[in-house]
C-alpha cells in the first residue's frame, strides 16, 4: 500500500507565492521555466503542500499533470534550482545571525562558538596545542590566528600562559 505524505489541514494562502509574483527558474542546463512551472518547483521545494494543493496553486488542470512534470528531468532540474535559491537566502541569513551572535550574545561561550565557526567557515584554522607523549592533561586550548599571505604570515598565539590558570 503506498503511503501519502500528509500536509497541513489549514494551509496560509496569503503567504504563498503565486503565478504573478514568481521569478522564471533557470535549470543548470539553461532551460527557463514559464510561471506554472517555477511555481510548481518553487512550492515543491519550500512548502509541505501535496501534489494536489500545489497543482492547484500553480493552476494545473490536475494532479495528474502537476505530478507529471515534477516527476520529469526538467521538473526535477527545475526542484533543484529552487532549492539552491532558496538555500543560498538562508545561508546568506545564517550568516548575519551567526555575525550577530559573535558580535552581541550576552553567553561568552555562544560569543566564542559563533567566533569559531565562522573562521572555520572562512577557512581560518584554529591549531589545537600538541598533548605530551602519555600525557592526559587538559590545558586551555590554543589558539593561533594566521594573518597575510602565506608566504609571509603574522601569528597571534593567545594561549593563556600557566600563571593565568
Amino acid at each position: 500500500m503506498k503511503q501519502q505524505h500528509k500536509s497541513p489541514a489549514v494551509i496560509d494562502q496569503a503567504s504563498l507565492p503565486t503565478l504573478d509574483e514568481i521569478t522564471p527558474i533557470t535549470t543548470a542546463k539553461g532551460e527557463t521555466l514559464d510561471a506554472r512551472q517555477s511555481l510548481a518547483c518553487t512550492l515543491r521545494a519550500t512548502t509541505a503542500l501535496n501534489i494536489e494543493q500545489i497543482a492547484e496553486q500553480a493552476g494545473y488542470s490536475g494532479r495528474a499533470a502537476c505530478s507529471h512534470f515534477l516527476r520529469s528531468d526538467r521538473g526535477r532540474m527545475g526542484v533543484q534550482a529552487a532549492i539552491t535559491l532558496h538555500l543560498t537566502d538562508a545561508g546568506r541569513i545564517g550568516l548575519q545571525t551567526m555575525i550577530a551572535l559573535a558580535q552581541t550574545s550576552k553567553s561568552d561561550t555562544v560569543r566564542q562558538a559563533a567566533a569559531a565557526d565562522l573562521m572555520d567557515r572562512a577557512g581560518l584554522k584554529l591549531d589545537q596545542p600538541e598533548q605530551p607523549a602519555g600525557g592526559a592533561g587538559h590545558a586551555a586550548p590554543s589558539i593561533t590566528i594566521n594573518i597575510g599571505q602565506p608566504e609571509q604570515p603574522v601569528t597571534l598565539d593567545v594561549t593563556p600562559d600557566e600563571a593565568g590558570n
